[in-house]
């Protein structure tokens, strides 16, 4: 597979991987109360939330604790990057953490 500059288009929008980690911090949420965790931008947000379900990392779940209101969670595909999106942030941050040092 050839490096396109467009395979990281979606998860480098605007809030995406804010709202991957959202949803795997709170999952069982609705996309309102995803969109509301932070204020602003709400339709940057909603917009987001429907390009990573239409991407297949976010999908909806329904079951008796929701009384059968759609929520949502992380596909396992969406599990796998946002992992790696924690692993990259830890790293950025102990980066962080040695400037401060310097």
């Amino acid at each position: 597979m050839a490096l396109s500059d467009k395979d990281m288009g979606l998860l480098e929008r605007k809030f995406a991987m804010y709202i991957l980690l959202s949803v795997d911090k709170h999952p069982l949420s609705t996309k309102k109360e995803i969109i509301k965790l932070s204020e602003g931008f709400e339709k940057t947000k909603f917009i987001r939330i429907q390009e990573l379900m239409d991407a297949g990392l976010i999908e909806y779940r329904k079951n008796a604790d929701t009384r059968n209101r759609a929520k949502i969670v992380l596909t396992e595909d969406g599990k796998k990057i946002v992992a790696s999106i924690k692993v990259i942030r830890r790293i950025l941050s102990k980066l962080s953490e040695e400037d401060l040092d310097d």
